[in-house]
């Protein structure tokens, strides 16, 4: 008998043709190994058939996770609390003032690319694949403070060079030195201690990358290689993000307060109020994610920020619009065409620069 033989034999009988006996969680992959065997020339077809059959698995085992992981969320006490966080840096990522000079000029690019990256990570999270989640944390606290550095700097072409991709985002030490130099910033860091809970928080995220992700990974999570929805993942992923989320809408507010304080612009301008100036039920979702006593210090920092009095006196030194005339916002914006209302934005933008 050959010893190829003997071994078959020997399985068989070991197993009684039983491949289910890997503990819970361990996913056998007989039927995949025999399915794209390489017994032969791997070309680019037979190469597409193996990364079918490595990509599909994953899919639907994705699915599932994010099914799990939806209904989850509102049954968690972290999972409501990154919802709250959730709405309110939705509604922080459009406060970056637009004005006749940054309308093209992709200033204000890194806030929203902040939102986008921040939902990345939420359907990563989602679908179980948690270590990468974590990371993509990091880039939303890099674009943040990369879309304050903008505003700082008086050069003003390094935003063309970095959005064309001739540089590189500057590290976190290099932006949060440049607000460092702000007297406005200096006082609000004094109070809030941000830059230290950001620089923290940011490298705290990094670890995910190597030692510290490992158990963040499905061997490390639940012994197998299958994506699997795991509780306490995603509540440290609810937690992780709950506090990028706080920390980045402080920082933002330092600089413009109009994310935590309410300016009848609506009252002024109806619909075509700008979209850099939230309305007074968004606000109210911003302001749920700082604490009250970090609310209080960005209140009385306002007070001290020239810029954001003198929006504020050019917006209430304006007329209030009656019933009619808020209507007639209305039925412009939604008749006028898109160039027309971008027109007569600019021009809101232009009267309150």
């Amino acid at each position: 008998m050959g010893v190829v033989r003997s071994i078959i034999i020997q399985v068989k009988r070991n197993t009684h043709g039983d491949k289910s006996n890997a503990p819970p969680g361990i996913k056998t992959d007989y039927e995949k190994v025999l399915a794209v065997g390489t017994g032969g020339l791997i070309d680019e077809k037979v190469a597409a058939q193996i990364l079918s059959a490595e990509i599909s698995p994953r899919h639907q085992e994705s699915t599932l996770a994010v099914q799990s992981s939806l209904q989850y969320v509102l049954e968690s006490k972290t999972g409501r609390d990154f919802l709250k966080a959730y709405a309110a840096f939705r509604e922080a990522s459009c406060v970056y003032p637009s004005t006749s000079r940054n309308w093209h000029s992709g200033e204000r690019i890194p806030l929203v690319h902040a939102e986008e990256v921040a939902n990345d990570a939420i359907v990563l999270a989602f679908q179980a694949h948690y270590k990468s989640a974590y990371q993509r944390l990091r880039e939303v606290i890099e674009m943040v403070l990369l879309q304050v550095y903008f505003a700082k700097l008086k050069d003003k072409s390094v935003v063309g060079k970095w959005g064309r991709g001739e540089i590189e985002t500057p590290p976190l030490k290099t932006m949060l030195g440049e607000m460092a130099k702000d007297a406005h910033f200096q006082s609000g860091d004094k109070k809030l201690d941000i830059a230290a809970k950001l620089r923290r928080t940011y490298w705290d995220l990094g670890a995910y990358t190597h030692t510290r992700g490992v158990p963040t990974i499905d061997m490390g999570l639940v012994g197998s290689n299958i994506l699997a929805f795991t509780p306490d993942a995603l509540d440290r992923f609810f937690v992780l993000f709950e506090l990028v989320c706080r920390l980045c809408i402080t920082f933002i507010a330092i600089f413009f307060p109009q994310a935590i304080i309410s300016v009848p612009a609506f009252a002024k301008f109806g619909h075509l109020d700008p979209v850099w100036i939230r309305r007074s039920d968004q606000v109210k979702c911003i302001r749920s994610a700082p604490s009250e006593a970090d609310l209080n210090m960005l209140e009385g920092l306002a007070k001290s920020n020239s810029w954001f009095e003198t929006l504020c006196a050019k917006i209430n030194s304006l007329p209030d619009l009656s019933a009619p005339e808020v209507e007639e916002t209305y039925d412009f914006v939604i008749n006028a065409g898109v160039d027309a209302v971008v027109d007569a934005l600019k021009e809101i933008d232009k009267l309150l620069e």
